[in-house]
Formats: structure tokens, sequence, C-alpha cells
């Protein structure tokens, strides 16, 4: 009830007309060329959609800000208003009014981001799950994300229009915890010491290294001894010491000397230079932790004959009295289980390559983060160390900008992270930039069938059921080992659907030449592409056509469950008489109504998961949660049986929601190997504006079993036949109605 008081309060405060004169919310001040003071109307020149001050349609005072698609050619529209300040507090709010006409092939909404250093988006909302579609009157809406204070360099805001029609905003209202934002409290940036360590902020002067066994051995060392400090030194983790900087020298003293006792001095000498850390009491209490998931690994560092015994003694002092309070290098979300963050990494986008420094800068600082930072480094199927060993070699030799994106492409994935997403401008010119807009899927033996067309591109000489053996002259078992190296994914059921949305149906070239086999003849079809770009062909292929809740024949229940939007206490008598319910989760589920309807067929509370997350003040140790229960104590279960459908993109959310239908006695999971990559995501920026993930933390069964790379528990394994797929069936929904049949007779 508080809530719903709170939020209707900030609904209705805009009528308060002196509420916020600073911030030009509500649109009223406009300058001489009739642009609304503070607003970027351009969206920083990317905007083809036509934005107007509206004096006609408003929600309240004199003007609206309209944006309108019209016959522009391009996806999207949006407006911003940018607040270059950090406030105390831990949450942003944003109110605003929207109106919308016939809004089709996207949605329409508000949006809230903050930023960091090197203009790194902290937190993002674009209200893309709630977001409006059709013609709908004016509303207030709100959304929220977290305020990292200590990290937050600007706020921004505005609206966006996605796909067809017209839209219209006004009355924006910004809060920190809920107070108005001209009332909040600003605080003061400080200037972080290591920012006035300029000397390597054009490039490492690095060009070259030696690339002998000894010279990577030196290197892998260095590697592992450069994280250590990192996140241990209680110096280096004030942010006082520019300790990227630091590696260059580091690098530059190496080059000069040429002795292993050389090496390990240049290392200790550094340690020296640092302030002595003051003895540790709580040190060997956290570590006498016995709730212990994954153990801290030290790799080689004290063991390696690199080191001297007196640096390895050193070294030991700060492990047993390192930092436990807070690291700039990383910290730790507000909400539990916490997962890694990396607010001061800095993304380095104008360093031009080849530069040898960073480009060992960057796997260093990568190699850190899943060393110490990440929940399942053991599940790895090669040697951590062996796999940076690796990196170090291709990454000495001067590599051009698009050859170095390749390279930590090539590491991130051999982390084998489904959340280990890469972002970079490179790497989707190298992906193509046109689209075959065709679905289809792996089957077995690596075969690729196609299944169906987009809506917007019906128009093919492809047929579902037709079996790709060629794209563009190249054998689809060659694009496989092409691409593979680069697509990080947790299996390989996930990694083919990955490698089939970012580089099989993927080119630079917009005429495809495919060859076909269908009904046993070899066909050669030229098929035309459309811009990877103009088209969200991730989204449509989660969604469904048809409605997100049907009654199937033999009065079972069918639930889509990223479109799922039914009021349950319409449903709910209904469900009541049905023998089944499937649930389909071979997409990203809304979780709000997931958590309603478990509430609604489980009588008890039960366990249903488990998390490990990073031990606070130990770096590299990861503890187990408390079980996690769900279910409504004193409801009256549902009488009838639960089917889960999932495949190799029931991924992070959909995973997690898999997990608390199992926790219902008759429940059935049906399909295909999950993603593997359950729980929430760590993102981390490489040198080259690379940017990156991982798991933050680890979601296991209560039994102890990981989710990661296995997936979740499937009870009947059915995979679509090419037959079926021509014949336009769903052959995993079948099997669930024959289940949920056989069941009740």
């Amino acid at each position: 009830m508080k809530l719903f008081i709170l939020i209707t309060s900030l609904l209705f405060s805009s009528f308060l007309s002196s509420a916020q004169e600073s911030f030009n919310g509500n649109i009223e001040r406009l300058d001489s060329k009739w642009n609304p003071i503070g607003w970027d109307l351009t969206f920083d020149g990317y905007n083809a959609f036509r934005v107007d001050v509206d004096s006609a349609v408003k929600y309240q005072g004199k003007y609206s800000i309209s944006i309108a698609s019209g016959n522009s050619t391009s996806t999207s529209g949006a407006i911003s208003y940018r607040i270059p300040s950090r406030f105390k507090g831990k949450r942003i709010t944003l109110v605003a009014a929207i109106k919308t006409e016939n809004i089709s092939g996207g949605f329409a909404g508000i949006w809230l981001r903050t930023d960091g250093g090197d203009k790194k988006v902290l937190d993002f909302n674009n209200m893309e799950k709630q977001g409006l579609k059709g013609t709908n009157d004016w509303k207030e809406y709100m959304i929220e994300i977290p305020n990292r204070e200590e990290s937050v360099d600007q706020v921004s805001l505005g609206a966006l229009l996605v796909g067809k029609g017209k839209m219209w905003v006004d009355s924006f209202r910004l809060y920190i915890d809920y107070v108005p934002i001209d009332k909040a409290i600003i605080i003061k940036k400080n200037i972080a010491l290591q920012s006035l360590d300029t000397a390597f902020s054009n490039g490492s002067t690095i060009s070259k290294f030696p690339s002998s066994k000894q010279a990577i051995d030196k290197l892998a060392i260095l590697a592992q001894y450069w994280v250590f400090l990192k996140y241990h030194h209680p110096e280096i983790a004030s942010g006082r010491v520019n300790w990227d900087a630091d590696l260059f020298r580091l690098l530059l003293n190496i080059l000069s000397s040429n002795s292993e006792e050389g090496f390990s001095k240049v290392l200790e000498r550094k340690v020296d230079s640092l302030k002595l850390p003051e003895l540790c009491p709580s040190c060997d209490t956290i570590s006498a932790n016995k709730n212990i998931a994954l153990k801290a690994d030290y790799g080689e560092l004290f063991s390696s004959n690199l080191i001297s015994t007196s640096l390895k003694e050193k070294l030991k002092y700060i492990l047993k009295n390192r930092n436990t309070g807070k690291n700039y290098y990383f910290g730790l979300t507000s909400f539990s289980p916490a997962n890694p963050t990396f607010d001061n990494e800095k993304a380095y986008q104008h360093i031009r390559f080849p530069d040898v420094g960073y480009q060992l800068l960057s796997i260093f600082r990568y190699y850190g983060a899943i060393k110490y930072l990440s929940p399942n480094r053991e599940l790895i199927s090669e040697n951590l160390e062996v796999l940076l060993r690796r990196t170090i070699l291709s990454g000495i030799v001067p590599l051009q900008k698009t050859d170095y994106v390749k390279l930590m492409a090539e590491f991130i994935s051999s982390v084998e992270d489904g959340h280990s997403f890469i972002h970079n401008d490179i790497l989707e010119e190298f992906k193509g930039r046109y689209r075959l807009p065709i679905k289809a899927v792996f089957l077995r033996a690596n075969k690729l069938v196609v299944t169906g067309f987009y809506k917007q591109f019906p128009e093919s000489k492809l047929q579902a059921g037709d079996l790709l053996l060629k794209i563009n002259g190249q054998n689809i078992s060659y694009l496989i080992k092409k691409f593979s190296p680069v697509t990080p994914a947790s299996n390989k059921e996930a990694q083919r659907n990955k490698l089939l949305n970012d580089f099989i149906l993927r080119s630079n070239i917009q005429k495809f030449n495919v060859d076909v086999l269908r009904h046993g003849k070899i066909l050669m079809l030229t098929e035309n592409a459309v811009e990877s770009s103009s088209v969200n062909f991730y989204d449509q292929d989660l969604s469904i056509d048809g409605p997100s809740y049907k009654i199937l024949p033999g009065n079972i229940a069918y639930i889509h469950a990223k479109k799922f939007n039914k009021n349950w206490q319409d449903i709910r008598t209904e469900l009541d008489k049905t023998p089944g319910i499937i649930i389909d989760l071979r997409t990203y589920p809304d979780f709000r109504n997931t958590y309603e309807l478990i509430n609604y067929i489980k009588s008890s509370l039960t366990d249903f998961v488990l998390y490990s997350y990073l031990h606070p003040g130990f770096p590299g140790q990861f503890v187990y949660s408390a079980p996690l229960q769900n279910g409504l104590v004193g409801n009256r279960p549902y009488q009838g049986k639960v089917v889960v459908l999932v495949n190799s993109t029931t991924i992070s959310q959909a995973e997690f929601t898999a997990m608390s239908f199992q926790s219902f006695k008759n429940t059935t999971v049906v399909g295909s190997r999950s993603a593997g990559a359950d729980g929430t995501v760590s993102d981390i920026v490489l040198p080259g504006d690379i940017r990156t993930g991982f798991s933050g933390i680890g979601v296991y069964y209560p039994n102890g079993m990981n989710t990661q790379k296995n997936g979740v528990k499937i009870d009947k394994h059915v995979i679509p036949t090419i037959k079926g797929i021509r014949l336009k069936k769903d052959e995993v929904l079948e099997q669930a109605i024959k289940l949920i049949i056989r069941g009740n007779h």
C-alpha cells in the first residue's frame, strides 16, 4: 500500500507549475529557434524520424514533443536530455506522460540511463518490456534504475519510438530516492589521483616483444602478478595508482632485463615502491568460511621459478593482509546476490592500433576478471593459464584493430560463458552489413534447416524444410569451423544458435547464393538480403504471431512466456478446469507473470535454487547462498500437469524460470539442451572499446548441480525433424500435449 501511495504521488505531482524549473521536464521553456531548452531533438544527429514541439496535442501546459516515423526507412527515433551531475541516493526514477498513435513493428516508451567514466553505460531502462503498441491516450508511466552514486558522471533520459507510428511525450519528472531532481543532493566528483598519470595516454610506446618460450612465460607470470596486486593490494585498490600505466612501465623494464633474476627484481622493486599493507585481523576469519563453492586460485604465482623466494613471501604477506574494503577497479552490486561491476575500467577508445602494450593490457585485464571474479572459471575446458599463454603469443605482435578485436573475441569465447557477449563496431562490420531474412535451426549432426520466414519478408525461393548446404560457396561445416572460435557460448547447442544469427546468415554482400537439398535434389538459389539492422531479428525469433495464451485441443492451456499479459484473476477459473498447462520458455520470459503462475500452481514453499557469489573481501573465493524458495503457503495447488518447453534459446532468466517450475512435483521439462548461462551479467570494457561480460553469480539446483554449461534438467528430449518442419509441425509442443493426455488416462 505504501508503494502504491508513493507511485501515485509521483505520477500526479506534475501539475505543480514550478516543480522543476532547472530541469525543463515540462517542455515549457523554448529557445529562439522553438527548441525546448536542454533537449536534444536530433539525438546527437542520429534521428531520421520527424521530431516536433506540438502546441495542439499536450498533456499539460503549452507544449509536448512528438516523434513520428513518417516515411523514414530508419527503424527508430529518439530524443534526449543530459544532466552531467552525480547525485546522492540509491534509485533514479523517471515519470512521464505518453500518448501513441498506430505504433507497429516495435514500441514507444521513455528511457533512462546513467553513464560513468569513458561514457560507459552503467544502468539503462528503455521500457522495452512494457513498451506501448497501437493507439493509447495520455497516461503516465514510471521507470527506475539503480544509482551508483560513486561512479555516475551523467544522467540521461528521453523518449524512444521503435518501428512505425507516432508518439507524444510530456511532463517528464526525475527523482533521486523519490526526491525531485532540483532538491536532490549533488555529489562533488573527486579527481582520482591516477588520472593525473597521463604518461601513456596516447600509446604504450611498446611495438614488439620477443616470442621465445621464456619471453611468453615471463609475460604469463607478469599477468598473474599484475592482476593479483590489482585486486589485493590496498594502495592499488584505493585508485591512487594508475595500474594500467604501471603495467607499461613494467613491460618496458622487462624488455630491458635479460635474465630471470632481473625479471623478478623488476617485479619486486614495484612491490617495494607500494605502501606496506597494514595487518588485517579479519582476513583470517574471512578465509575460514566453510560454505565455499569455489576456492581462490593463484595460478603459478607462488610456484613459478621466475619469481624469487623473497618476492613470493612479500606476495603472501599481501594476500594475508589484502584489501577487504572498496576496490577502485571492481565493485559489487547493491542487490543480492551481488555480482561484480567494473565502473572505473577505461575503454581507451582513442588508442590507435597496432599497440602491443595495449593489446597485452586487454589480455591481462580480461584474464584477471575471469581469474578472480568469475564463479565459473573451473568449468572452462582448458586451463586458464594455458589460454592466457596462447593469447599472449598472438598478442605480442603488432595487430591492426580488426585482428586485435578478433583475438580478444577468441579469448572471450574460449571461456565458454553464454553471457559473454562481444560489442564492438569493428566486429559488427566483420559479421556483415546484410542478413538473409529467413528462420533456420540446427538439427542433429549440424544439419541447418530452414524453418520459416519473417512477416516483413515473406517472399523467398527457399522453403521450410530445405537443408542448407552452402552459403555464398562455403559449406555450412566450414562456416561453423571458421566462426566458432569467435562466438562465445556455454555449450555447442547455444553456440550454433549464435553462429546462425551472428555470422552464417550475415555477409557484406547483399546477394546470397544458397545451395539447398530439397526432396533429394540439390538446388542453387539466389536470395536478396536485407540490412541486418533493419529488423530486430532476435526479438522476432523469440516471439510468436498468435496469442500468448490459448486453450489447445484437449482443454490444455498454452502460455508463451514472453508475450503473456493476461490478468490472473480473469483466467484462474479457466485454468482450474484444465488437465495441464504448457509453459513455452523457448523465449525470454516476463518474470512478473511467471512468478504469479508459480504461486498459482504451488501450495507450499520449497527450495528451487542455490547461488554462489563473490565472498566480499576475498577475490577469487565464492560462497553458497542459502537456498531460495518459491510457492504460496496455503494456496490450493494446481491439480493438473505442468510441461515446460526449452531449447538452445532458453537462456538466463528463462532457465531460472524453468528451474522455478521444476520445484512443482508435477512438472515435466521437454525439449533440447538450454543455453547454460543462468544468473546475472557482469559487464566489463576492454581497450579499444570492446564491451563484453560474463556470468557474475553461479546458479545451482538445491542438490548442488550446476546449471552453467549444463543447462536445465530435461525429462524428455525432443529435437525437431526435417519432416516435421516441412509439415509445419511443432514437434516439441506436440510431445508436451501427448504427455498431458497420457497422464490423465
